[in-house]
């Protein structure tokens, strides 16, 4: 958790993390592990440096076959949201700019598509699906 030299997940604003309300969170994410149930993200606080545990939950699972120059191989995507202490998590760090970072691959999650994957704000037009989310990455 305290260790930071590998690529965020996502950057929010303190803007963004004041306008977004946990309910509004979303995570598409694709991993060659099978994730059991939910993940944790760690979030950091840009100016004060605090670091927060983000549980995920998953909401919808497919699995996908990842194309590469070593094979084809299968992996898996996932639509996740906050779960109830992710949320909390989340309203105690508001009111900063975020950092959120997911598990390295050495914790056993691997990575694959890893730069596909994104945390977002959504609203109930843009509340899409994981498959609808898979389709806009192959355009």
């Amino acid at each position: 958790m305290s260790s930071f030299d590998w690529s965020p997940l996502a950057i929010w604003s303190d803007t963004e993390t004041i306008a977004a309300q946990p309910e509004e969170v979303r995570l598409y994410y694709i991993s060659s592990e099978p994730i059991n149930g939910e993940l944790e993200l760690s979030a950091r606080q840009q100016s004060t440096g605090v670091t927060q545990r983000l549980t995920m939950e998953v909401v919808e699972t497919q699995t996908i076959v990842n194309h590469s120059w070593s094979g084809d191989s299968l992996c898996y995507a996932y639509k996740m949201q906050l779960s109830q202490d992710g949320a909390s998590s989340f309203r105690e760090l508001q009111g900063d700019g975020l950092v959120v970072h997911a598990p390295r691959a050495s914790d056993g999650i691997g990575w694959l598509r890893g730069q596909e994957s994104e945390l977002v704000r959504v609203d109930a037009s843009s509340d899409i699906s994981l498959e609808e989310w898979l389709a806009q990455g192959e355009q």
